[in-house]
């Protein structure tokens, strides 16, 4: 389901000198479903610490506050998500300049975490732990897979950091808070510092081409959605292989493109029932318009997807 403009730009409010877990639960009734948002934070009087994680599968437009850099973690994804065309696999690292526009893909169940602070502030306190700033771009972002032992060591950080700020007691134990943050940093650099700066820039531009890609893909199926799935012509339009299509699918939605297409027409039948008001229509008609010929499979479909019968769409 697409997300636009997610509210990403969250930063730290500089009068704040203590810790305060704030914990944020959504339900939103989307066309795909009931999307479920939990968001913690933990506000610092120089940065804040966030962690989400949704219910079904996103593809959530924002940005990173215009005056902090982030450090970006997936802790937990069923299958890769994408976060501005890099493949991001369970317990992925990257970072994120000033502002940067965040376009994140991820399968049902994802969790990610973030820590967005002023660069100078990251780059001492880095330095002073690990002799080495962090890599972080000028613009945009960039993406590292971490050792085992490095995952191990971050998630461990980031659970012992939530659990603290959840405490009763936390805003009179700021001390140990941050404390728990500097670890958190001395990890991070620990396992970015030593990256190899060659491999990074072409995971960047190999990330760039799947961006590019992706949104092209996607676009060119949209605009063509009350025709048939035809990924040769798809391919051919945006200039790639069909098979290139299908490898970027399935590694991000896990599903191939064609059943990506056909989850898009069931959502436009979705829109017409509910637009239908008190007019004397016939669902069939709707299926047919949008190429559902067997309206046995396509009653199947829809309920699987939506959670009821068109008839009951159609009733609401």
């Amino acid at each position: 389901m697409d997300i636009d403009s997610l509210q990403l730009r969250n930063c730290a409010p500089e009068e704040l000198t203590g810790v305060i877990d704030s914990t944020q639960m959504e339900q939103r009734f989307l066309p795909g479903g009931v999307l479920e948002v939990d968001i913690d934070r933990i506000y610092l009087g120089h940065a804040v610490v966030q962690r989400g994680r949704y219910g079904m599968g996103v593809l959530a437009r924002g940005a990173w506050p215009a005056g902090h850099v982030c450090l970006g973690f997936v802790r937990d994804t069923p299958s890769h998500a994408t976060v501005n065309g890099f493949l991001c696999p369970t317990m992925s690292l990257q970072l994120y300049s000033e502002g940067t526009e965040v376009s994140y893909r991820a399968p049902p169940g994802s969790t990610w975490f973030a820590y967005c602070v002023k660069r100078d502030t990251l780059q001492e306190a880095v330095t002073t732990l690990y002799d080495e700033p962090l890599p972080i771009p000028k613009t945009g972002s960039m993406s590292t897979c971490l050792a085992p032992s490095s995952k191990r060591r971050l998630a461990d950080c980031i659970d012992q950091l939530f659990i603290a700020a959840s405490d009763p007691i936390a805003t009179s134990n700021f001390h140990q808070i941050r404390a728990m943050e500097t670890q958190l940093l001395y990890e991070a650099a620990c396992a970015v510092v030593p990256m190899d700066r060659r491999s990074a820039a072409t995971s960047q531009r190999h990330a760039a081409n799947r961006r590019r890609l992706m949104s092209q893909a996607e676009d060119y199926l949209r605009s063509n959605i009350e025709n048939p799935f035809m990924l040769g012509e798809c391919a051919r339009a945006i200039g790639c292989s069909e098979r290139m299509i299908e490898r970027h699918f399935r590694a991000i939605y896990g599903v191939p493109p064609s059943i990506w297409f056909r989850c898009m027409k069931l959502e436009a039948v979705r829109k017409d029932l509910q637009c239908a008001g008190k007019r004397d229509i016939h669902i069939s008609d709707i299926a047919t318009r949008w190429g559902f010929f067997h309206f046995g499979r396509f009653t199947v479909e829809y309920r699987r997807l939506f959670g009821e019968t068109p008839s009951e769409t159609l009733r609401k």
